[in-house]
């Protein structure tokens, strides 16, 4: 990912003084204190903050060596360091990170000071606690029954990196549309990153080794299959559709890649595709493409368009072009207007 300017259109500072820099970090961000420790090269600071909902991510970066403390807070701290080095004081516990050990987490209820490095660039995920608990309780089947613990995490953990991944796509889709982004995918995205959080420091909110989930019976999957049919367009999240099976998300996971050979939200891909291709078949004269897609909950028009042709052969625009000729010729068959190719 190209780190050197992320989330512009949610930019909340871009500054080259430090006055400035320390009202905006204390009056919008909540610090208790901002200095600098190195004024060499200059100073320059920006931050971004885009909200999803009970997931906020916000992109910050810093010319010169500062430091910075905040106190406690109700949300959990995700860290993705991108460039530079620092160090973290949390609570008690100091934690070092850099560009290689890259993840740090603080956990809610615990003040933080930050020693940041000149050339520092940093991820932070803010996640509701609130929120955290009711996905554990989805996936896992009872509440959270350990703690999460303030450290540097291993960098090279495969849940950790599905972790970032899912940070980094959330922010190219924003990037993409900015404020203007689906309600629906936006919800997806942030359940997304809640449910990989979530497995990435399994070991500290659930104690002992995860259970083999349960197949779950045909009738409670054929509910809730008929549920998302007719709901295709709301937020398929984790809680949901523990809610709606009534059983561990967990095992309707294992269900969905027996049958379907898919997850949930493949699944729900699908029926969304579907109802776009039925609003391309029947188009009025205000029907487009990107309005099509969006109402479907599809942010990425570049990404939608490969996977609608390759789940009905052809592009969108195509199906678009093939209806209005159709409805074109109905009306005027003397025109002789020749179908367009699909």
């Amino acid at each position: 990912m190209n780190v050197s300017m992320l989330l512009n259109e949610f930019e909340v500072m871009q500054t080259r003084d430090v006055e400035a820099a320390r009202q905006t970090l204390i009056r919008r961000f909540g610090a208790s204190h901002f200095e600098l420790t190195d004024a060499a090269g200059g100073f320059e600071a920006s931050a971004s903050v885009a909200p999803l909902g009970d997931v906020t991510i916000c992109s910050c970066s810093y010319s010169t060596g500062v430091q910075l403390g905040f106190s406690a807070s109700p949300t959990v701290r995700q860290l993705i360091c991108l460039s530079g080095s620092g160090h973290a004081v949390i609570g008690a516990r100091r934690v070092d990170f850099d560009a290689q050990n890259w993840s740090v987490v603080i956990p809610s209820g615990v003040p933080v000071d930050f020693t940041f490095s000149a050339n520092f660039r940093l991820l932070v995920v803010w996640i509701d606690s609130g929120r955290l608990d009711r996905t554990i309780t989805a996936l896992w089947g009872t509440p959270r029954t350990g703690a999460l613990v303030a450290r540097q995490s291993d960098p090279t953990s495969p849940a950790l990196l599905a972790l970032r991944r899912a940070v980094e796509f959330a922010i190219s889709e924003l990037e993409i549309v900015g404020s203007k982004s689906s309600p629906v995918a936006l919800a997806e995205m942030q359940d997304l990153i809640v449910t990989r959080f979530l497995y990435g420091h399994y070991a500290d909110f659930v104690d002992g080794a995860a259970r083999e989930p349960l197949m779950p019976s045909r009738p409670q999957m054929r509910h809730l299959e008929d549920y998302l049919k007719t709901h295709w367009n709301e937020p398929a999240t984790v809680d949901k559709l523990a809610q709606i099976a009534n059983v561990g998300a967990r095992s309707i996971f294992r269900y969905f890649k027996q049958v379907h050979g898919a997850t949930p939200l493949d699944f729900m891909k699908t029926l969304r595709l579907q109802e776009v291709r039925r609003g391309l078949l029947r188009p009025h004269d205000a029907t487009s493409v990107s309005s099509e897609a969006l109402r479907c909950g599809f942010n990425n028009m570049g990404h939608f368009a490969k996977d609608y042709r390759r789940k009905f052969g052809e592009l969108p625009s195509e199906t678009l072009a093939t209806a209005r000729a159709r409805a074109y010729r109905s009306l005027f068959p003397e025109a002789g207007i020749s179908e367009v190719a699909g």
